[in-house]
């Protein structure tokens, strides 16, 4: 009799690291993806710096290369975290627009506050509505039970 005690206190001790293993890896996951989630972020509000002082001051030393680049680099970040968490949505739709309301005419339009006043504002809200999409909800690291 003693023996199947011994052996069911194995049992569950092995049962006991399976599930803490489980619990690990779902907790290292969700730490990864709250880093990705953190890292487009930091690029959505790199990219609304960057627009607003290209479009605002006429004299900043941004460059529109520059500006496509922090739309390209917000896009890729984002890309990066659905390929985290592939259930997670790309809102496509969103960041095309952003990036419209960011890149028309951004060569041949005359730049400083006075003259853009609308299209600044405007990116502002974009961006706020961008960090408001479900995709860059950040998960708990770990699961509660309803």
């Amino acid at each position: 009799m003693r023996w199947l005690v011994a052996l069911a206190g194995w049992g569950m001790a092995l049962w006991g690291w399976k599930v803490r293993g489980r619990q690990s890896r779902e907790i290292a996951d969700n730490a990864e993806i709250n880093k990705a989630i953190d890292a487009a972020l930091d690029r959505i509000e790199k990219l609304e710096e960057t627009a607003i002082l290209f479009w605002k001051d006429p004299d900043a030393a941004i460059v529109p290369v520059q500006v496509n680049s922090a739309v390209d680099a917000c896009i890729f970040y984002t890309q990066q975290l659905i390929s985290l968490h592939p259930s997670r949505e790309l809102p496509t739709e969103l960041l095309s627009e952003l990036r419209k309301q960011v890149t028309t005419d951004i060569e041949t339009e005359t730049r400083g506050f006075d003259y853009q006043r609308t299209r600044i504002s405007r990116l502002v809200r974009m961006t706020g509505k961008l960090k408001r999409q479900p995709v860059y909800k950040k998960h708990s690291l770990i699961k509660k039970k309803t």
